[in-house]
């Protein structure tokens, strides 16, 4: 059996410039892709200054946002919607997977990250043995409680 090929559907932002496609087999959309890192807010090809600052904050997770955008603005060309009238749906969904990571990363950070640290600034000191090994045993303290709380909520 013969594999179908793919075959790709540029998306278009606001303006004219294309921030990403959509691949199709057949007439039924199976891959969004974007063409910018998620940490390059202002399209220009590069992740600097600020945005590389930002990019470097543990309390904002922003993957999957250009494929979410992509996905989003494609919902309303209609050259995508002629081929799969079921896309608008996939990228209402992409985009409701998207808000909840960011509702869930909210809530870790407002009502768990301090305690957490708090916790493991007391526990590292308790065990002891100088600076470096109380800072690992903090941040694997931290990362197993996020992971945990990411488990509890299925991510």
């Amino acid at each position: 059996m013969a594999a179908e090929k793919l075959d790709w559907v540029l998306v278009q932002s606001y303006g004219n410039d294309a921030i990403g496609a959509v691949g199709f087999i057949g007439n039924k959309a199976v891959c969004v892709t974007a063409f910018h890192d998620d940490w390059d807010a202002n399209k220009d090809g590069t992740v600097k200054g600020a945005e590389f600052f930002l990019s470097k904050m543990p309390f904002l997770s922003l993957e999957g946002k250009n494929v979410v955008e992509v996905a989003r603005q494609g919902q309303y060309q209609q050259d995508i919607l002629k081929r799969d009238a079921g896309f608008s749906n996939m990228a209402t969904k992409l985009y409701l997977n998207f808000a909840r990571g960011l509702v869930l990363d909210g809530i870790y950070t407002v009502y768990f990250s301090r305690a957490v640290k708090m916790q493991a600034r007391g526990a590292a000191k308790m065990i002891g043995g100088g600076t470096v090994k109380e800072f690992a045993i903090r941040k694997g303290y931290e990362k197993a409680v996020k992971e945990v709380f990411n488990a509890a909520t299925a991510r």
